[in-house]
């Protein structure tokens, strides 16, 4: 099994688990509603981005969900960014993406921390 294949595996359950779109759990690890989609057509990502979603997915899993049995999970990070109500990113607007923004004193500031990102 490919680790796309993999990833889908996981994005599937997390959608369902949670009620939320494709586009919307694709919006939360890649900053880009339309990548799930792009993946099941037969698009691809590099490692880096491949593990910072499903490490992201583990730390945000659902205690009431099992995790796919197919998948091995990472082991959840301490400080894990957390969904927060309506489906919203948690903890500063950070996502599996690496891209944050934070709005302070009116102004808005935003980074990225994957390779090719902007400050």
């Amino acid at each position: 099994m490919t680790l796309v294949s993999q990833l889908l595996i996981v994005t599937d359950a997390y959608s369902r688990a949670r009620g939320l779109s494709q586009s919307r759990v694709a919006t939360l690890l890649f900053n880009d509603g339309k990548k799930l989609a792009l993946l099941r057509a037969g698009g691809d990502l590099v490692t880096g981005s491949y593990e910072r979603a499903l490490a992201w997915l583990s730390d945000n899993w659902p205690d009431d969900t099992p995790w796919p049995h197919e998948v091995r999970r990472p082991q959840p990070r301490a400080s894990a960014p957390e969904i927060g109500e309506g489906g919203s990113e948690g903890r500063s607007g950070e996502g599996a993406s690496g891209h944050e923004a934070k709005v302070a004193a009116g102004t808005a500031t935003v980074t990225a921390n994957d390779a090719g990102g902007f400050a």
